[in-house]
C-alpha cells in the first residue's frame, strides 16, 4: 500500500491530444502519465499509468500568470478524478478517486473534499478526506487537512509570488498520522511563464521500520499554452522513480 502511494504520488500528467492554438484561458484539464519505480531489494519494476481530469465551475484565466499555477492564483474552484493502475508482478492495484476544491467567492475561506477507492488482490479500501484553508495574501494558501487512511492530519501551505520579473513557488508541509510522521519542504522557479524547474525534499519517519529521506527533482515545459510536457525523477531511501508526464487543457 504505501509502495503503490508513492508511485501516484510521483505521478504526474498524460493525455494522447496535442494542439498549436494558443488561448488566454481554458476550463477543462485532461492528465495522465506512466511512472517507472525500482525498489531496492525486489525484483522487477513497478509500473504505474494514471489519467485524470480536472473540470473548472469558470474559465481559468492564465493572462500575466505561469501557466502551471495559473488556477491557483485565480483561486478556481474545480471538480477532479484520477485512475491509476499500478501493477508489480503479480500484485496488481486499481485507485479511483474523486474531490471537489472550493474557493469561496469574496471570502478567504477554501474547502477540499476527497473519495477514493483501492482494489487490489481481490481486496479493496475506502478512504476519504477533507479540509479546511485561508488565503489570506494573493498567492498565500495555508490549509489543514484529515484522512481517515491511517488516521493522517496534515498541515500545508503553498506561496506563489513574483520577485525581479520571475515567478517562484515555495511549498512545505507536515503530516501526522497513526504510526508515521512526515514533512516535506519544495519550491519551483519559472525561467519563463511556460517553463519551471525544481524539487523537494521529504522526510518520513516511522514507529516501526526506521525513518526514509528522499528529494524530487521535476520539470515542466508548456510546449502551447495548451500542451505541456513534464519529467520527474524521485529518489527515496528504498526506490527510485522516474515519470514522464505531458497534459492537455482547453
Amino acid at each position: 500500500m504505501n509502495t503503490q502511494i508513492r508511485i501516484i504520488a510521483a505521478s504526474a500528467a498524460l493525455v494522447i491530444s496535442a494542439t498549436s492554438a494558443l488561448a488566454e484561458s481554458y476550463q477543462v484539464e485532461l492528465t495522465g502519465a506512466y511512472a517507472r519505480t525500482s525498489l531496492d531489494g525486489v525484483d522487477g519494476t513497478a509500473k504505474a499509468y494514471l489519467a485524470g481530469a480536472e473540470i473548472h465551475f469558470a474559465p481559468v484565466r492564465t493572462a500575466g500568470h505561469a501557466l502551471a499555477e495559473a488556477a491557483f492564483l485565480e483561486r478556481s474552484s474545480n471538480i477532479y478524478g484520477a485512475f491509476v493502475h499500478t501493477r508489480l508482478s503479480p500484485i496488481k492495484a486499481d485507485l479511483l478517486l474523486g474531490g471537489l476544491e472550493v474557493y469561496v467567492p469574496r471570502s478567504p475561506l477554501y474547502f477540499i473534499g476527497e473519495f477514493s477507492r483501492i482494489k487490489s488482490s481481490g481486496m479493496s479500501e475506502n478512504d476519504w478526506m477533507v479540509g479546511v484553508g485561508l488565503t489570506p495574501l494573493d498567492g498565500l494558501r495555508v490549509r489543514l487537512r484529515y484522512s481517515d487512511d491511517a488516521d493522517v492530519w496534515a498541515l500545508d501551505g503553498k506561496y506563489v509570488f513574483v520577485a525581479d520579473g520571475y515567478t517562484f513557488n515555495l511549498e512545505a508541509g507536515a503530516a501526522r498520522g497513526d504510526d508515521f510522521k512526515a514533512y516535506s519542504v519544495g519550491g519551483d522557479f519559472y525561467i519563463d511563464r511556460t517553463w519551471s524547474v525544481g524539487g523537494e525534499w521529504i522526510y518520513e519517519d516511522f514507529d516501526v521500520g526506521g525513518s526514509s529521506r528522499g528529494y524530487e527533482l521535476r520539470t515542466r515545459k508548456f510546449i502551447t499554452t495548451n500542451l505541456s510536457l513534464g519529467l520527474a525523477f524521485l529518489k527515496e531511501s528504498d526506490a527510485k522513480t522516474w515519470t514522464g508526464s505531458v497534459g492537455f487543457r482547453f
